[in-house]
């Protein structure tokens, strides 16, 4: 959450506040059978940047995405979800505008290669309980010249 989930959110938040163009947003939470940028052998969860193994046919440092079913369901679905964002194809009753869900974060939680995957809107807000922890982050001075 800390070193993606948070900014990322924040992101596509302000982008659908501003822009008059439509936002969306998805979380990839598919669990597949090979490990992504972590590259653990720890399976509770799913890297950052795991999605883009199912989206490009290419060897990765880590290696091709699993070859089962699912795997390769997952696959086509996301393929298929690009391709019909970039041709303007996409089903917007299924996935709504950003925009809509705010001050809440609405995204398509893709979780396997189906149409069970959900269009969630998370009204509790993890920036906000990062924020409150009062990290000093991006400060411009430095507050130990000794160090």
């Amino acid at each position: 959450d800390r070193l993606f989930a948070v900014g990322i959110r924040e992101s596509a938040k302000l982008h659908a506040e501003l822009y008059q163009s439509p936002s969306y947003a998805y979380v990839f939470d598919f669990k597949g059978p090979e490990r992504g940028f972590m590259d653990t052998h720890i399976h509770d969860g799913v890297s950052h940047g795991d999605d883009l193994a199912y989206l490009f046919k290419k060897d990765f440092p880590w290696g091709p995405i699993g070859s089962d079913k699912e795997s390769k369901r997952v696959s086509h679905f996301m393929i298929d979800m690009w391709m019909n964002f970039i041709t303007d194809s996409m089903d917007t009753t299924t996935w709504p505008d950003l925009k809509q869900s705010l001050p809440g974060f609405g995204y398509l939680e893709v979780k396997s290669g189906s149409a069970s995957n959900l269009f969630k809107v998370e009204t509790s807000d993890i920036e906000d309980f990062w924020r409150g922890l009062g990290f000093q982050e991006n400060v411009k001075e430095r507050l130990h010249s000794e160090l």
